[in-house]
């Protein structure tokens, strides 16, 4: 074993690769627990299963493991972030038996439970439909379709494209596998954000059908454009 006493710049190639093997050693820690992870970069998720019998141990499982992170975190010269959420996910009848459970101890601090977060840019309702999720992206959408159309006539067909395919259709693809199976409804919503940015790329009127649109252009990574 060999001390390291320097580190490396902020945002070098090797930063994460580093801390990755730096922080490897905390997934033993928290499996030790009986508790799930995920772990992305910087960011630790917990998961624990309960039902209507197990939900004090499982929340008490949680909260001493998130303990035992914090402390491993101080012990090894890291800082866990404050800004931590807990939300609840299951069916409506599942939801309802465990309504008494309002807040959650975790790594020493009382989290009230909320009802949706937010995870690498997708947002987690408690009922898993999506529909607040899908709400956030198609108001983004919307915001840079509108700024798309103050400039639309001033960019070649090819550059309108380009910067409608990075700057909109790039968070209409992002994580959309997860939408599979969720309430038509919520899809309308993306669509008509799609076939926004379809008529403000092809200099159309609002009211023009968008799938024609939506074929000449190619708006979503080069996939079959018009289906999310």
């Amino acid at each position: 074993m060999t001390q390291c006493d320097c580190s490396v710049l902020q945002d070098s190639v090797l930063g994460p690769l580093l801390f990755t093997a730096y922080v490897s050693a905390v997934g033993e820690l928290i499996e030790s627990y009986g508790v799930s992870y995920h772990q992305f970069a910087d960011d630790t998720q917990l998961l624990v299963s309960m039902d209507s019998t197990s939900a004090t141990s499982a929340i008490d499982r949680l909260a001493h493991c998130s303990a035992a992170v914090r402390h491993w975190f101080l012990q090894n010269g890291l800082q866990l972030n404050a800004k931590s959420e807990v939300v609840l996910l299951g069916t409506a009848a599942q939801r309802r038996s465990a309504a008494n459970i309002t807040t959650v101890d975790v790594a020493g601090s009382t989290l009230p439970v909320a009802s949706q977060l937010k995870s690498l840019g997708v947002t987690i309702d408690s009922n898993l439909r999506f529909n607040c999720h899908a709400i956030n992206v198609a108001k983004a959408c919307n915001f840079h379709t509108r700024a798309l159309r103050h400039v639309r006539s001033l960019l070649t067909d090819d550059v309108a494209q380009t910067v409608a395919c990075s700057i909109v259709a790039s968070r209409l693809d992002n994580c959309n596998a997860l939408l599979s199976g969720v309430p038509a409804a919520t899809f309308k919503k993306l669509q008509r954000a799609q076939n926004n940015l379809a008529t403000v790329v092809c200099q159309s009127r609002g009211r023009t059908d968008a799938r024609p649109l939506l074929r000449s252009a190619t708006l979503v990574s080069g996939e079959a454009a018009g289906h999310l």
